[in-house]
């Protein structure tokens, strides 16, 4: 079960889902058990915010529920099967399945331990980042990281990046609506998500609104000053919560859902992940867009041409006119 089924996590949902108090459940599907709400007489099956969900013992008892329910779920988008090591994902990955890699931490020996593999993966990743924040610094000044930073104007800063990065990358926005913004909000009360900064002279430059819960740092939200993109904040950032986890002792930092390069740099093992159970027409309309460019290549080359083309023409419109009409 990770931080998705925690009572934290769960009365935060339905909280924002404006039905607090809502008994908490363990659904069925294909013979696994998964813990999530009751919302209208029926397991909640998923949420744009909630990355996947971990299944649970089918036969202890469900803590923490105000009702111990446990009822039949039909179909859940995204749910973790099994752990492989990180090296065995090629050997397993299809079109159907999706990973979400992690850092073991008792796989390493020590911090220098695990810089030495990063390395074998990345050979002159630690060397780049430590020129790259002796030249931030040059530029504006000493470096500040804070792993729990209460800061609300850096925390509303961190979500206006965040969401100016679907922005200009076409991914759907995932804080745009008030639910959603409710949900994140509700969770920091909670204690579960809290952010990490990282300053130079005093000024922002990266944030990161992560989660937080049994031993297990959660990657979840960062986001940079784009003005500082050369400077690449946001790895800086990384490379301080990764070195924070250890640290504290965590057992593992989880870069959670998707097939993001970087995180193959530093992960030790991957959660396979994947539908399970019988998905009805919208579901399955909604994983065939998601499978079909995996299967078909080409397809999302000309997909990505289109929106890349897209994108800077909208980008021309909203460049100020000269007098004669030009953009400038």
């Amino acid at each position: 079960m990770n931080v998705f089924s925690s009572d934290a996590a769960l009365n935060a949902l339905a909280a924002a889902l404006g039905v607090p108090g809502a008994p908490k459940v363990a659904a069925t599907v294909d013979g696994m058990t998964f813990r999530t709400l009751e919302v209208d007489g029926r397991p909640l099956a998923h949420h744009r915010l909630v990355d996947f969900l971990e299944p649970v013992d089918h036969d202890a008892p469900v803590e923490g529920d105000e009702r111990s329910l446990r009822l039949p779920l039909r179909y859940l988008p995204r749910v973790a099967r099994h752990t492989v090591a990180a090296t065995a994902w090629p050997e397993v990955a299809s079109p159907e399945l999706d990973p979400a890699p992690f850092v073991r931490w008792d796989r390493f020996a020590d911090w220098d331990d695990f810089e030495r593999a990063v390395t074998t993966r990345r050979k002159k990743l630690w060397a780049d980042s430590r020129r790259t924040t002796a030249r931030l610094h040059e530029t504006a000044g000493p470096l500040t990281f804070v792993d729990d930073d209460g800061d609300d104007e850096a925390w509303t800063t961190c979500v206006r990046w965040k969401r100016a990065q679907y922005a200009r990358t076409g991914a759907p926005d995932g804080l745009g609506d008030p639910e959603s913004q409710a949900f994140l909000a509700a969770l920091r009360t909670a204690g579960v998500a809290r952010m990490a900064t990282l300053r130079a002279g005093g000024r922002l430059v990266a944030a990161h609104i992560g989660l937080w819960a049994d031993g297990r740092q959660y990657y979840w939200l960062p986001a940079y000053d784009p003005e500082f993109e050369k400077h690449s904040p946001g790895r800086l950032l990384l490379h301080h919560l990764l070195r924070a986890s250890a640290a504290r002792g965590d057992a593992e930092f989880d870069f959670l859902f998707g097939d993001e390069e970087y995180k193959w740099w530093y992960a030790t093992d991957v959660r396979v992940i994947s539908s399970i159970g019988q998905p009805g027409p919208i579901d399955r309309i909604r994983r065939y867009r998601h499978v079909l460019p995996r299967r078909h290549p080409e397809l999302r080359r000309r997909a990505q041409v289109v929106v890349r083309g897209a994108r800077r023409l909208r980008a021309r419109g909203d460049r100020p006119m000269s007098s004669t009409g030009a953009p400038r």
